[in-house]
């Protein structure tokens, strides 16, 4: 017997481009492939950004892009506040800070992100999804459920 698969209430077999896929859900590869995907929201808290030295200004966020608004931004602990004490670019996850932090202070964030991981299968394997995903891909056919 065929279980049926649903993606978004509608039945779904093949390979889904940018196709959101609810969280607690599987995907069944039907042959070897590589599948993509896209999950968002995905918070991280205390993120290690870097550690200033005095003359740098300029840092990134590991995983972008950043949903807007949602970054908070420390100097070793301290809350910092966008646009008096830096700015920030959503798309690429960049900080420019006013002033250099100090040597030896720790930067972090804590921030709504995006992350993309690719998963090889082979036929017949099952994998779960633990949260909700976006821009499902695969080399070959798969089935969303």
């Amino acid at each position: 017997m065929e279980n049926v698969f649903e993606i978004n209430a509608g039945v779904f077999v093949g390979t889904a481009t940018n196709q959101p896929l609810r969280a607690n859900k599987k995907i069944l590869a039907s042959a070897t492939t590589t599948v993509t995907a896209t999950f968002s929201p995905i918070y991280y808290q205390a993120e290690a950004v870097g550690t200033g030295n005095g003359v740098l200004t300029t840092f990134t966020l590991t995983n972008v892009p950043v949903i807007a608004n949602t970054q908070l931004i420390y100097l070793d602990g301290v809350l910092k506040a966008e646009t008096t004490d830096y700015t920030f670019t959503d798309a690429t996850g960049t900080i420019v800070f006013a002033t250099a932090p100090l040597n030896g202070v720790l930067i972090t964030a804590s921030y709504n992100g995006t992350t993309t991981k690719a998963i090889p299968m082979v036929a017949g394997q099952v994998i779960s999804i633990g949260s909700a995903c976006t821009g499902v891909t695969s080399t070959a056919a798969i089935v969303l459920s």
